[in-house]
This record gives C-alpha cells, structure tokens and sequence, in this order.
C-alpha cells in the first residue's frame, strides 16, 4: 500500500468535529460593512487646515491661469476636498467649478471621482451651490465602472436632483435591517451619516412621519417612531443631527395637537425627548424656540405623567383605600384640559418606587420629580397643580390638600429640585381641606366648589366618580 493511500484511508477514518463558529455581534457587522465601504475607494482626503488653504489658494491661481492641465490626478483629489471649504466656497463660482470637473472628467480615474462622491454626500443640501452641478456630473460619470456607485445611481438616483433624500428616508423608516446597515446600503456610511445626504434624508424621513401618523395604525406609528429615533441616536447616546433638534422634537409632536395618540406612542416619544434634551418644564435651552404648539403637547403630556407619578407610586405605598377616589378627582380636572402645571415631589421611598416604575416602563420621564424633606415619613408625596390662578398641593397619607390664591406669595412653585415639608403645611394657604369621606364626595365636593369660586371651572361629581 503506498503512503498516500495509508494517508486518505487515515482521514477517512478519522472522526471529523463540527466546531459551532461564535454569533456574529453588532459592532462586528458594523465593522465589516465599514471595510467594505471603503473598499469601494477613499471617499475623503485627510487634510489639515493648512493643507485645504493651500489648495484653495493654488485652486484659485490655476482657475486664473487656466493651466489645469498642468495637474496630477492627486492634486485634482486635493483640490476635490476643498471645494467646500472656508468662507468663499469654491464651489459656489459656477465656472470655476465647470472647469474643474472638465479637467477631472479628463483625467478620470475610480480614486478622483471617490473623493467627488464623497463632497457630493457630505455637503449635499438642496439649492447649495454647485450640489446640483457637481451631481450632474457625477450621474454621467459614476456608470463608467462596474461598481455598487453604478448601482446607486441606476437603482434609485443618487445624483440626480432632488429625489434621492426622500428615497432614502422611506426605505430606511420602512425597513427592517440596522439603520446603520440601511443607511451603509446607500452609500452612507461613517461621518457621511450625520450630514449631508444623510440629514436631508432624515429631514425627509420627520416629514413623512408626522404627515403620516393619521393614516397607520398604532403599531405601524410605534414601529416607524422606533426607527426614527434609532435614526436620530447613531451611536446609541448623543442626538445625531443637532442641527436639526428644532425639527426633530416638533415633528414628534406637532401631529398630535388636536388628537391624543396612543399611550405608548406617549411613553416613548416623551422618554426619549425628556431623555435626550431634558425635562421642558425646567426650561432647558434646546425647548427654548420649540414652537408653543408643540409645547403646549409635551405640557400637556407631562402634566398626565405627573399624576400617574404621584397617584401609581402611592398606590402602592398608601394604607388606606381612598386613591381610587383622588385619582378619579384629579383625572376629571386633567381630561377637562384645565391643569396647566403639575409637579410632584417624593421623599426617599417614594422616589425609590418612582425610579422602578421608570425602569419597568423604559420610561426617563418618570425620573422628574423633586424631593420633599423633613417630611418625618419616607413614604410621603405632594402633588403640586396650577388650575386657572389657584395653585393646589395635594398631600399624600394623612395630609391635606390646600390651595394659594394667585396673590399669596406663599404658594409653593411647580419644578422646584427640593421642597420642605414645613414650608408647605406652614404656607399660610388660603384654604385646607382634609380627605374626609371619600366615598360620599364630601372632600371632593367642598375642593370642587373652592376652585369653581375661584376660577370658573366647572367639574360636576358625575365625572370624577371611579370606573
């Protein structure tokens, strides 16, 4: 027998091991499309600021000239990094820009036209100077080799006007893979993720969103919101287009001015908008030109969020069973749409328990509250509300509830950090009711007819009776 022979009978014989290969994490997906992209070519030249003055001063000489045909086709590249840079753009002196692309039309190569594409996707916006002519030239260009670029342009216009941002923005808000993937799939991938292209298209995407929500139903809304907000959140942390936060946070809510929309549509929108640019009842500088509109929502939102805080946290702290009956009172108020402020402040427990039902829920809005001190009970809780002029502390346990007129400067204020307990039962309110017989509406009855008086708004016993 000859030795190969031994050997093929020596593998045949050998039990072969099936080895099961690890699963395939996230970052590791990312990292492969990121390698490919870039095997398509270099879409940026790394300059310093140094480097791009120098180009767009030589630029300017040679456009003087006209001796472009004295250029290598890695000075073309340089001068294709810069043509957007600094004050006076080169790319905005139309036959400065026609000149150059004739002389890189003339010396054309894969690498050049990479960095083009790449100046194209990062400074897109539409009516920018030289976008237009640059993706004229790119759409004739791109298709003279057979690769995914060719492939963009044929399948849905990557260079032609105006319609690839609106393309892009219903593919990715409909679809089913990473956005990061998705947006890679366009050729958008790293920094050109952010900007540019990108952010016409994710300008694109809050449009159809909230012209949109009147027409899907619950689940399909929840699922597009998903998307946009994986979308605005890139890396997972920090809002990626900040230049368009205004736009973000009023398309989120501006659909939902004459209509509520569904609780989790509420939770999520009002999380991630609390979560990312901070509680607008505590006058934050990204709510500061949000239109009043949209305001008036998220207000409204969150006046909701702060009963369901103060009511659901001492549900389950309260030992007596008169919440069904505060619940349904305070409720009857918010459903008239008459609370124009609501705040609670917790002592230690009860802002333990707050901070659980944030978590149980994914839900950051609950983790506004302030704190309430020397309170003597860690299960303690005061509601603060702003019915008309009158502002109300409804206290938790055995407390009272007791309203300020708008003259009594011993009124408590909604959003404060931290509220002392003395200070509030000491306030000198202009009245105090005890929660006196609940299920005979005594206390509800007298309260109601206080803030009637007071301010003209009528709620009869009818509506705040417990379902």
């Amino acid at each position: 027998m000859t030795a190969l022979m031994i050997s093929i009978q020596s593998v045949m014989k050998t039990r072969l091991r099936v080895v099961a290969l690890p699963e395939i994490s996230p970052e590791t997906t990312k990292a492969y499309h990121r390698i490919r992209s870039f095997s398509e070519g270099q879409l940026t030249q790394q300059l310093t600021e140094k480097e791009k003055d120098h180009w767009v001063k030589l630029a300017r000489d040679i456009a003087a000239t006209g001796s472009w045909v004295d250029l290598r086709p890695r000075e073309l590249k340089n001068i294709a990094s810069c043509l957007w840079y600094g004050d006076d753009f080169l790319a905005t002196d139309e036959n400065f820009l026609k000149d150059f692309l004739k002389a890189c039309k003339d010396r054309i190569k894969k690498s050049i036209c990479n960095v083009l594409i790449g100046a194209y996707l990062r400074n897109y916006e539409e009516g920018k100077p030289g976008i237009i002519l640059l993706g004229e030239w790119l759409e004739k260009t791109v298709v003279n080799w057979d690769w995914r670029w060719s492939d963009r342009q044929k399948e849905f216009s990557l260079f032609s006007g105006n319609d690839a941002p609106h393309f892009i923005a219903d593919a990715v808000i409909n679809g089913k893979e990473s956005i990061f993937i998705n947006l890679e799939s366009y050729g958008l991938s790293g920094a050109l993720q952010s900007g540019g292209m990108a952010s016409a298209a994710f300008t694109k995407a809050l449009m159809l969103y909230k012209e949109n929500v009147s027409i899907y139903d619950v689940e399909e809304n929840i699922f597009r919101l998903k998307r946009l907000l994986n979308w605005a959140t890139l890396d997972g942390k920090e809002f990626s287009y900040q230049k368009l936060k205004g736009v973000f946070i009023e398309s989120l809510l501006l659909p939902w001015i004459n209509t509520a929309p569904d609780e989790k549509i509420i939770n999520i929108t009002q999380g991630f908008l609390v979560d990312s640019f901070g509680d607008p009842r505590m006058g934050g500088a990204s709510w500061k030109t949000i239109n009043e509109n949209a305001m008036r929502v998220i207000r409204g939102w969150l006046v909701k969020r702060a009963l369901a805080q103060f009511l659901d946290v001492v549900d389950e702290l309260a030992i007596d069973h008169q919440w069904k009956y505060r619940r349904a009172f305070w409720m009857a108020y918010y459903n008239k749409g008459v609370i124009s402020d609501a705040w609670v402040a917790f002592a230690s427990i009860g802002a333990e328990k707050a901070n659980q039902i944030a978590k149980r829920n994914d839900d950051p809005s609950w983790l506004s509250f302030g704190r309430l001190q020397g309170s003597g009970d860690p299960k303690h809780a005061i509601l603060i509300l702003k019915i008309g002029d009158l502002t109300i502390a409804d206290f938790s346990h055995n407390g009272q509830c007791r309203i300020w007129h708008k003259e009594n400067n011993n009124s408590p204020k909604p959003y404060e950090k931290y509220y002392d307990r003395v200070d509030l039962t000491h306030g000198k309110a202009n009245s105090e009711d005890v929660h006196s017989n609940s299920l005979g509406y005594l206390w509800q009855g007298r309260v109601a007819s206080k803030i009637s008086s007071r301010t003209g708004i009528h709620v009869l016993q009818g509506e705040y009776v417990p379902r």
